[in-house]
């Protein structure tokens, strides 16, 4: 059974799968409710699509701290290109979702 940074990491682990495979409609179902109108498919796209796939991605450091909402710094990697440095923030209100996505680590 997961704990909760368990369920947290295998949110953003599912978040991140989507935007690496280009699924931008799948990735923007997984954002919270009150962020939907601002991370939407379409800035998804524009953020990611312009990293060459394949890519690898992993999460370097997260902290959930009151245990309904937290942080997760994660790293991916595009084919032949530079990593880049994400920090994604996340809530549990019925299960844990995406609610921001910025480049750079909290």
């Amino acid at each position: 059974m997961f704990n909760s940074d368990d369920a947290a990491n295998a949110a953003v682990d599912t978040f991140l799968g989507k935007l690496s495979d280009a699924d931008y409609a799948g990735a923007a179902a997984l954002v919270c409710a009150p962020s939907r109108s601002r991370t939407t498919a379409d800035s998804l796209e524009a953020e990611f699509d312009r990293y060459p796939r394949p890519w690898t991605f992993a999460i370097d450091a997260s902290s959930y701290g009151s245990g309904d909402s937290g942080t997760a710094n994660v790293t991916i990697t595009p084919a032949g290109a530079a990593a880049q440095q994400y920090s994604v923030g996340l809530i549990d209100e019925n299960g844990w979702e995406i609610c921001d996505i910025t480049s750079g680590w909290l």
